[in-house]
């Protein structure tokens, strides 16, 4: 059985991140919908403002995490399914 390369697998975490930031982001559209918030207000009801939080959080840590993602993959290409192993991890608890 061949294994997968790295790339493959950090690339399919790459694609799993971003799908959790677009979901956000349909997230706060439906909250501004929900509670009558017009762009590009930030506050309103708690539903709303954690929404908006947990969109702000995810893609200002996203912007370290892949990144890093990609240099630990290509730096620690004999280690292989170690960095997107610790990618998985990161989406998995943005969305926990």
């Amino acid at each position: 059985m061949a294994m997968v390369p790295a790339t493959i697998l950090s690339a399919a975490v790459t694609i799993l991140a971003v799908l959790f930031m677009i979901y956000c982001m349909f997230n706060v559209g439906q909250m501004r919908s929900k509670h009558g918030v017009k762009a590009p207000a930030t506050t309103g009801p708690v539903e709303f403002e954690s929404a908006v939080r947990v969109q702000e959080n995810t893609v200002e840590q996203a912007l370290m995490f892949l990144p890093l993602l990609w240099v630990a993959t290509i730096y620690f290409r004999t280690l292989g399914w170690l960095p997107p192993l610790f990618g998985l991890i990161w989406v998995i608890g943005r969305v926990v």
